[in-house]
């Protein structure tokens, strides 16, 4: 995994940003300044404009490409290695929302037609993208997922030295560190989150639970006989163990979105 912004990533976005830009830039800056007429003289000359876009631009391009080229290279390696959480339908290639629904409720629908009744627990996380430790996150991505070197190096920069505000009616209040979360709007937030997400799969399917995730929606389900009611105590302890590793991962569940439904046959479901 090192190496990832390395020489490479720099000839390349010379190369690419270098055409693409002086073009752009001579378009884009040119009309400006030439509808503005005489204003363009001294304040608003060349040397002004081409600095102050040009270093502008090249600033927020060059952060915006570098999270594209590492997403790229991080999903590559996951693929590769197979580190995806198995049911894990959020922000993967060839997953979707549907492909989600389309799982849980083949599962749902085959177990009906055994004969059973199913428990669904649908559970979902309380502003769960803001809370994210990096710390464990940094954990999670050396021990875990095996990024290390100049590529852990650059993922502890990416998250370090960020700051929040509030600006209201002009006034920009006091900078506060951000110590939490991953960047919202970001390429690269979605794909950390479901790293940082990345053991709660196996401590569900421990205790014998059906488990599918969205992002940070999680479903839980169980299949059996109306008579096995002993299987629900696997379900409860299940979701104990759930709450007490979410807990120690800076996680809250919210109560306002956990639901519980029953599935099967009718009969079945009134016993």
């Amino acid at each position: 995994m090192d190496g990832w912004v390395g020489g490479w990533m720099d000839g390349w976005m010379d190369g690419w940003m270098g055409g693409w830009m002086d073009g752009w830039m001579d378009g884009w800056v040119g009309g400006w300044v030439g509808r503005a007429g005489g204003r363009a003289d001294g304040w608003m000359d060349d040397g002004w404009v081409g600095g102050w876009v040009g270093g502008w631009m090249d600033g927020w391009m060059d952060g915006w490409m570098d999270g594209w080229m590492v997403v790229t290279q991080l999903l590559e390696h996951l693929q590769r290695n197979s580190l995806f959480e198995m049911f894990q339908s959020g922000f993967r290639a060839h997953h979707s929302t549907e492909t989600a629904l389309l799982k849980v409720t083949n599962d749902l629908l085959i177990a009906s037609d055994h004969g059973l009744v199913s428990m669904l627990v649908l559970l979902d996380l309380s502003a769960a993208f803001d809370t994210v430790d990096h710390s464990i996150l940094l954990q999670r991505l050396e021990h875990v997922i095996g990024i290390k070197g100049t590529a852990l190096d650059w993922f502890r920069s990416y998250l370090s030295d960020r700051y929040q505000f509030a600006h209201v009616h002009g006034v920009p209040s006091s900078y506060s560190r951000v110590s939490h979360g991953v960047p919202q709007g970001s390429v690269l937030g979605p794909i950390l989150f479901t790293l940082y997400m990345l053991p709660l799969g196996n401590i569900i399917r421990q205790h014998g639970i059906n488990v599918h995730c969205y992002a940070d929606d999680t479903q839980l389900y169980l299949s059996m006989k109306p008579e096995e009611t002993e299987k629900l105590v696997k379900l409860q302890t299940c979701l104990k163990d759930k709450k007490s590793w979410m807990s120690s991962n800076f996680l809250l569940l919210n109560p306002g979105k956990t639901e519980v439904m029953v599935f099967g046959p009718e009969p079945l479901r009134d016993r």
